[in-house]
């Protein structure tokens, strides 16, 4: 694995597999990325549709379990796992 793309999210389910897709459509070798998502406590639907998306790359997701709005400590722990961190998605489509 080469790439490791954190995306940070709190209630942006539509935006959120809007944008899984389009790594769904890349062709870049998908053995050679993974999508991180970091949900930052959301209340709508986020959980649900990461668990319904069928991603051709290696998906994870990982939830705060409240609203933090600051998720530099995710990113820092995540770093701290070793996670090869290359560049951060931001949603920020409102």
């Amino acid at each position: 694995m080469k790439f490791s793309i954190v995306i940070p999210t709190h209630n942006r389910a539509e935006q959120l597999i809007m944008t899984l897709t389009a790594f769904n459509l890349q062709s870049f070798d998908h053995d050679q990325f993974e999508v991180i998502v970091v949900d930052d406590g959301s209340d709508d639907q986020t959980r649900e549709a990461i668990d319904q998306f069928q991603a051709s790359y290696r998906l994870l997701y990982i939830s705060t379990g409240k609203r933090e709005g600051d998720l530099t400590l995710e990113i820092k722990e995540l770093q701290n796992q070793k996670v090869n961190l290359l560049f951060s998605v931001m949603l920020t489509l409102l």
